[in-house]
């Protein structure tokens, strides 16, 4: 169930609750820019910031709102609510809410696991339950997305000639390592390559596997 007084998510276009001073002052709060949303972000803590970037590099997730007037009640009467950390909205047009659940930080702690579950469960809008644990674990992913991000947050145009360019070398090789595409694209700045090579991972566009390799030159990058 939602809070009552909340309106659901599909109403309306959600817009982020914003961080209150008190919040801000005692709390870990990320700022980043956001090429899905094409806007700053604000994120409570490393493990939605984290969960963030899994959303923001899933090409399946088309839009997404952190921090939505949306919650989870948690009990019949709802005098007990946990508010989800992100909304999101899928290609397919599916939609859901995000909790992510960290047992170590005091909002989670007086939470139980089983409790979330069974709450989320009886609610009225779709919701999925991420571990902060599990987040944790995909360290060197983490690590790999968050060196793209430089590149995404320089906020430039798209180069759809240079970023056409470097699909087509890549297909018609079968593959190639970010370093060959660098110099395939010499007659563009290095730093334009970059942009475009991360912008295209970032769409979905170029596949790499950036679960267990740390980025590098020799990562090697497919084609859809």
């Amino acid at each position: 169930m939602s809070v009552p007084g909340q309106q659901k998510a599909s109403s309306q276009k959600l817009v982020p609750l914003k961080i209150g001073q008190a919040e801000f002052l005692r709390s870990n709060v990320f700022v980043a820019w956001s090429p899905k949303m094409g806007r700053e972000i604000r994120l409570v803590g490393p493990g939605l910031f984290d969960a963030w970037l899994l959303l923001e590099f899933d090409p399946d997730v088309i839009e997404f709102c952190e921090r939505p007037a949306l919650a989870i009640g948690l009990s019949v009467n709802e005098e007990r609510s946990r508010s989800l950390d992100f909304w999101v909205r899928r290609r397919s047009g599916l939609q859901h809410g995000v909790v992510v659940h960290d047992a170590v930080l005091s909002r989670d702690a007086s939470i139980p696991l089983e409790l979330l579950q069974r709450s989320v469960e009886r609610a009225d809008f779709a919701c999925r339950i991420w571990l902060a644990a599990d987040i944790g674990r995909r360290r060197i992913y983490l690590r790999n997305l968050k060196q793209l991000l430089p590149y995404l947050a320089q906020q430039l145009s798209p180069d759809i000639e240079l970023e056409e360019l470097l699909l087509a070398h890549v297909n018609v090789g079968g593959g190639a390592s970010w370093m060959d595409l660098v110099s395939f694209a010499s007659f563009r700045s290095i730093e334009l390559v970059h942009v475009a090579i991360a912008s295209l991972i970032h769409a979905g566009k170029l596949r790499a596997d950036l679960s267990e390799p740390p980025l590098s030159n020799s990562t090697l990058l497919e084609g859809q």
